[in-house]
């Protein structure tokens, strides 16, 4: 069955009626896990005479017929909320909340946000102020500023293997605020000892950038992978930018892009710390599990697990490219897929290639082909400096138990607005997504499945 099918199936039965192909998929989930358990349950010490059959497993009447209820009613409760999360969606769609944001208003809104930083950083002392010559040499040529979690390690790993370029900085993401976790526009970070180490850091920041330049081959070009765009304004406020320099985002499929994060970072409202000092999970450390992850995005906005991360890169992955649109202008960024650069979900990686070559102007003969064709940065292979040895999307944490078909299909549900705004705006695709929600909204269903 396709993951993007989402047309409804008849079967006969008194009442009638149509029920989604996707109640077959939880169906066939639960249906699985129950036989599981029942096999892992079954006592060798039990009488085979005596013992009834239950679905060919052994085991005692009550128990049987207690787990044959719970996979039942469990069956029932994720069809209730499969239908009311597809209501939500009809909903959101009939709100159109994305297209109400008009782009006066929207420009308004960025011009608003712009100007409180350029205000804020006219408070600086003048010792840290921008020299005149940081416009024209100051920024690295090619950065990359997103999506975390969706292809940037690999993206940098192959521009960085082209003998036209060279790293600005000894390591791929280097920012000022390298946390992310600042924001100077509050009221409580405006404090004068947080403002003078705000310049202090963009002068430095500046200061290296023009350092390597008078230090390298000019003919090279510099990159860069700092991943928040918030950034990114404050570096444009400080000093201008040189028309040379370009930008680049990279999307994924929503379904494995939230697998992917989950799967890769701590969540502070579910894990223990980590033993060292990263925000990276950890294999034997950490808990993660397809079944897990599958009652999270079931929970939807209900837990802070699910709730604070899942919405906030469901938003974020429209107000960050509309905000760089307006700060950079179309002709300085680059919107890719992540599986357009992957040679397992895409044989023929060359039209990727050539789009990148006619962005940077970097020759595309001379790109990397077993980099291009590699992996970085996946499952427990951390770091973009060496390849992985493997495509799936199965990770040591979850002892390489890959997602469950039936949560990308919830996932593309609570996405779809989200990718029609992608696909609109931004050229960027994913008709799976785009065809998550029927027509029509489903009847509820909260009889038997």
């Amino acid at each position: 069955m396709s993951s993007s099918s989402f047309s409804y199936s008849r079967r006969k039965s008194g009442k009638g009626g149509c029920v989604p192909k996707l109640l077959m998929m939880l169906f066939v989930a639960v249906f699985v896990q129950f036989l599981l358990l029942q096999n892992l349950d079954a006592s060798p010490s039990v009488d085979h005479e005596e013992a009834p059959n239950c679905g060919g497993y052994l085991t005692s009447p009550s128990l049987c017929e207690r787990r044959r209820s719970e996979f039942l009613h469990q069956l029932r409760v994720e069809a209730t909320i499969y239908n009311e999360m597809l209501e939500r969606a009809h909903q959101r769609a009939q709100r159109n909340e994305y297209r109400r944001q008009l782009p006066r208003l929207l420009e308004q809104e960025h011009a608003e946000h712009y100007d409180q930083i350029q205000r804020l950083l006219s408070k600086q002392p003048s010792e840290f102020a921008a020299w005149k010559n940081f416009s024209r040499n100051s920024f690295a040529d090619l950065s990359i500023v997103g999506f975390p979690k969706a292809g940037t390690s690999h993206l940098y790993k192959l521009l960085d293997f082209h003998p036209d370029t060279e790293p600005a900085f000894k390591r791929k993401e280097f920012c000022i605020d390298h946390g992310h976790f600042l924001d100077y526009t509050k009221e409580e970070n405006q404090k004068e000892t947080k403002l003078y180490d705000l310049q202090r850091k963009l002068f430095t920041y500046h200061k290296h950038l023009l350092k390597k330049r008078t230090q390298s081959d000019h003919q090279h070009l510099l990159v860069n992978a700092c991943l928040q765009h918030h950034e990114l304004e404050y570096h444009l406020a400080y000093t201008p930018l040189p028309e040379s320099s370009k930008f680049l985002l990279v999307f994924r499929d929503p379904a494995d892009w939230l697998w992917a994060s989950w799967n890769f970072w701590i969540d502070k409202n579910m894990d223990l710390p980590a033993p060292i000092d990263h925000d990276w999970a950890s294999a034997g450390v950490h808990y993660r599990s397809p079944e897990l992850f599958h009652e999270l995005i079931l929970s939807q906005n209900a837990t802070k697990s699910a709730g604070k991360r899942f919405r906030q890169i469901l938003n974020e992955s429209v107000h960050v490219p509309r905000r760089l649109l307006y700060l950079l202008g179309k002709d300085r960024i680059l919107f890719l897929k992540n599986e357009d650069m992957r040679a397992s979900t895409n044989n023929d990686i060359d039209p990727f290639l050539t789009r990148l070559a006619d962005f940077t102007t970097l020759t595309k003969s001379k790109f990397d082909l077993k980099v291009a064709h590699g992996y970085t940065n996946c499952n427990g292979q951390k770091g973009y400096r060496n390849l992985c040895s493997t495509s799936h999307s199965a990770y040591e944490i979850t002892h390489h138990r890959p997602m469950l078909e039936v949560t990308r299909q919830l996932i593309y549900i609570q996405f779809r607005e989200e990718c029609r705004v992608w696909a609109e705006e931004f050229g960027i695709v994913y008709k799976d997504c785009l065809q998550a929600i029927p027509r029509q909204s489903p009847h509820p269903t909260t009889n038997k499945p």
